[in-house]
């Protein structure tokens, strides 16, 4: 499994989390044209996955901002994660309020503060899985998805060698509504993303203390 599976797990519980469905209390953010003037080539995708490599077991802090509007209010989250070599994901919000969430397989579930888990199926709620399958693509890097689906930059750091952000624009009109920009940035990890709907829309998380096995 790749790190970036694990970023895409995070993405499925941000929109999960902010989806009106759920009705519950709930990356650098970059200005992109809508034609993007450099798009990245096939062998540049495929490189940087590579460069990712395969990860067994990841366990990692997180920090996440959410800009809630043209009030200019935002919601700042903080916690843990982890994802094992079987693909099992425990996702850990402390602050501001008790949050857990597992998903494994085809199964996942929400738990907030010592409330009773709410256990959902992809068979269950189809439509957000068809998301997340989306998003995962994405996350991958997945050559198939961002060609079909996305237009996309990657750009190299030129001060830290190794450094990488990859700017995603969706090219129809759902997706754009549903994720606005999708910015991912990293180096041998992914370290930091954000989906950005328009300036005042914005979530924003970072990783830290990444502890990653081969």
């Amino acid at each position: 499994m790749r790190t970036s599976v694990m970023v895409a797990s995070l993405l499925v519980i941000t929109f999960l989390v902010s989806s009106p469905s759920m009705a519950q209390p709930p990356l650098k953010v970059a200005e992109v044209s809508s034609s993007v003037a450099s798009e990245a080539s096939s062998s540049q995708w495929e490189d940087l996955a590579k460069r990712l490599g395969d990860v067994k077991q990841l366990k990692a802090a997180f920090t996440q901002t959410r800009w809630l509007g043209a009030t200019g209010q935002t919601l700042t989250s903080t916690g843990t994660l982890e994802l094992d070599h079987a693909g099992a994901f425990l996702w850990t919000q402390l602050v501001p309020f008790k949050q857990v969430v597992r998903l494994q397989g085809d199964t996942f579930s929400i738990q907030y503060e010592d409330e009773p888990a709410e256990v959902m199926t992809k068979a269950t709620h189809p439509a957000v899985w068809a998301a997340a399958e989306m998003l995962a693509g994405v996350m991958r890097l997945d050559v198939a998805t961002l060609t079909q689906h996305f237009t996309g930059a990657l750009k190299e750091d030129p001060v830290k060698k190794g450094s990488w952000t990859a700017t995603l624009e969706p090219k129809e009109a759902h997706l754009k509504q549903l994720l606005g920009t999708v910015v991912v940035s990293g180096d041998t990890v992914v370290r930091a993303f954000t989906m950005t709907l328009n300036p005042d829309n914005r979530t924003e998380m970072t990783l830290s203390d990444i502890e990653v096995v081969r």
